[in-house]
């Protein structure tokens, strides 16, 4: 159900089955993967075992350490070799998000860079300790559930102590969830499986460690609870301006998919919401977010909320940009609501240049993630047949340079998100970039909250 209580109704994608048969949706899914697994896990040991073991592909940029793919591919191996009494374990900061909005992203990594130097201390050098996602680090123990459990105590314990962060002190708490290995077990299984007794311990209130039971597996399979909470109005779209920095003006705002999980709570962000889900999921749940927001830009385009300068950016995932449907879907959607091209911004990782010509020749502007590129890839951003680059992370000034360098050479707009002080405002202007948005202006709003604190372009006091 759509905010003004009209029923959402998604066409035209041929591929969606009905909610009867997500069970057996799901079981043939679960065997693609692990037969999809069986093929990918060598490919990447033997890419992994030809390159430099100190390659960006392979390394988290920020704390140094293993990165997801080069987790799982290791984690692969050692299942191959010794499957029995292997335990895989999944850390997750609790607040994390709190921390970037309230200190700001410098702070925010300053504190991922001590948890991980932390984690490096207490755990075994044959841990495998990676950084597999934002504010997650996953590692393994090879031994008797006493010895993983005296370990995961141990883990927890490294956050009684504060974390010198930003010329203060910063109080954090993380959950862990653990999982043994079994014979029948894949490496993309056990880590799903030791998110969910992750999930399952900040449901609890945080702060402690869970072991995986299958009842759990519900609390990680977002497939059909996606779509049950798209079906039952669960879903919803919060918008956060998007402003020049040299002057404050409103250019657009950033949609960002609200999910009212009843487990985890609101989950907020939409890239990571669209990156957690399968192929067809994500092309059902894309499709809604894409209508539900053309619908509203037509609606503020019409009633003089915004300008007919005003552009909104939306969120596509790669596998969004492979349907071969999906630019005859949206030049559909953009005829059905009266909105033009130019109005609407993608934000897309680096995918091939063809896919992304193919979506500029539509009129439609496209932004690509820089941070998604590899940073030994950075020169080829200025090739991409794309309007812009952003940018979300603002901390690493070197990185800042050699893009803001890029941008300029290919005459790319500049977007730096999660801007928090004006100090880090500025410093991206001096740095070349002319749009952002972040908790230093406001954060993302409900529909009816952002018309009426944006409404005509004018910053509200």
């Amino acid at each position: 159900m759509s905010d003004d209580g009209a029923p959402v109704r998604v066409v035209g994608w041929g591929w969606f089955r009905l909610p009867g048969e997500r069970g057996r949706l799901a079981r043939a899914e679960a065997a693609a993967r692990r037969a999809v697994e069986a093929v990918r896990q060598p490919a990447e040991a033997t890419a992994g075992e030809a390159g430099d073991a100190g390659a960006p592909a392979h390394t988290d940029a920020l704390t140094g350490l293993p990165n997801r793919p080069q987790f799982l591919s290791q984690l692969a191996r050692l299942l191959d070799e010794a499957p029995r009494r292997l335990w895989v374990f999944l850390l997750d900061l609790d607040g994390f998000k709190a921390v970037n909005e309230s200190r700001g992203q410098q702070a925010g990594s300053e504190l991922l860079i001590q948890v991980a130097d932390r984690l490096r201390a207490v755990l075994p050098a044959s841990s495998g300790l990676a950084r597999v996602a934002g504010d997650a680090f996953a590692f393994t123990y090879a031994g008797m559930e006493a010895g993983a459990q005296r370990l995961a105590e141990q883990v927890t314990a490294q956050f009684d102590r504060p974390f010198p962060v930003a010329g203060g002190e910063l109080t954090a708490g993380a959950s862990v969830g653990m999982v043994p290995a079994s014979e029948e077990s894949d490496a993309a299984s056990l880590l799903r499986d030791a998110e969910s007794a992750m999930h399952r311990s900040k449901a609890q209130g945080g702060g402690g460690v869970a072991v995986f039971e299958p009842s759990m597996r519900v609390d990680s399979v977002p497939e059909p609870s996606a779509l049950t909470a798209l079906a039952e109005g669960r879903l919803g779209v919060t918008y956060q301006p998007v402003l020049r920095l040299s002057d404050g003006r409103l250019l657009g705002a950033e949609a960002v998919v609200r999910w009212r999980h009843p487990v985890h709570g609101v989950m907020a962000e939409g890239a990571f919401l669209m990156s957690t889900l399968d192929a067809p999921a994500v092309r059902y749940v894309g499709a809604w977010l894409r209508r539900d927001v053309l619908r509203r830009l037509a609606q503020w385009r019409s009633d003089g909320t915004v300008d007919d300068d005003f552009a909104m950016s939306v969120t596509v995932a790669s596998v969004e940009l492979d349907d071969p449907d999906f630019l005859a879907g949206l030049a559909g959607d953009l005829e059905r609501f009266d909105v033009p091209a130019r109005a609407v911004i993608f934000e897309v990782p680096a995918p091939e240049a063809e896919a992304l010509a193919r979506l500029s020749a539509l009129g439609v502007r496209v932004l690509v993630d820089a941070w998604d590129a590899e940073r030994s890839a950075i020169a080829s951003l200025r090739r991409l047949p794309v309007a812009g680059l952003t940018l979300h992370r603002v901390d690493d000034e070197d990185y800042l340079r050699e893009l803001a360098t890029v941008a300029r050479e290919g005459a790319k707009q500049l977007r730096a998100t999660g801007i928090a002080t004006h100090a880090q405002r500025d410093r991206l202007a001096a740095f070349g970039f002319q749009e952002g948005q972040g908790p230093l202006w406001d954060r993302a709003l409900s529909p009816e909250r952002f018309a009426a604190r944006w409404g005509g372009g004018v910053r509200p006091g």
